[in-house]
């Protein structure tokens, strides 16, 4: 990693502007000079990534079916073993 990216780490900035080791105009420079990569992505529907169950119960929408589904994953690996 180089070294300006870790002064201008989202995680620190803030407190590399307040000690001074970087200024805020040096920040909004770095960041204009970001490339804009949106063209570069693709759109992967969160059902790909996580089953509708455990998503209903992260948002509190079904909370019995993800513990009926963490019950069968914990077979199927007992059984796999």
């Amino acid at each position: 990693m180089k070294k300006k990216d870790i002064l201008f780490d989202r995680r620190i900035v803030e407190l590399n502007i307040k000690e001074g080791t970087v200024t805020e105009e040096e920040y909004a420079r770095f960041l204009k000079s970001i490339p804009d990569r949106k063209n570069d992505t693709e759109w992967i529907p969160v059902e790909e990534v996580a089953p509708l169950s455990y998503l209903r119960a992260a948002l509190g929408i079904d909370k019995s079916a993800a513990k009926e589904e963490e019950t069968e994953n914990k077979a199927q690996k007992k059984s796999k073993k």
